[in-house]
């Protein structure tokens, strides 16, 4: 996926430092956030996913992946490497629940 993100900024030339792509990512997550509210009337109804949704978290997944990108880091070593961390996290909180339900 980073690849095909790199290959269209340079395709189009949407060259940015990663300091805008960092505030394009902020405003991107808003966008989202915003069609997520309102398409449950801020919470007064079941959220159900629309094309506007998907658009804004594809949105948001192209401004991470940009900003990857800047940053030379690849988005499989990262995710991986936070996975483990969550595994390691619940591991510990599944031991720690347990042995409080013994005592």
């Amino acid at each position: 996926m980073q690849e095909k993100v790199k290959q269209l900024i340079e395709r189009y030339e949407l060259t940015a430092s990663p300091e805008s792509r960092y505030i394009d990512l902020v405003t991107q997550i808003g966008e989202l956030g915003k069609t997520i509210l309102e398409a449950t009337d801020y919470g007064y109804r079941s959220f159900q996913a629309s094309e506007e949704m998907k658009h804004e978290a594809g949105s948001c997944l192209f401004s991470l992946l940009a900003l990857l990108n800047d940053y030379g880091l690849d988005e499989t070593e990262i995710l991986e490497d936070v996975l483990q961390g969550y595994e390691a996290q619940m591991k510990q909180y599944m031991n720690e629940t347990k042995q409080k339900e013994k005592a």
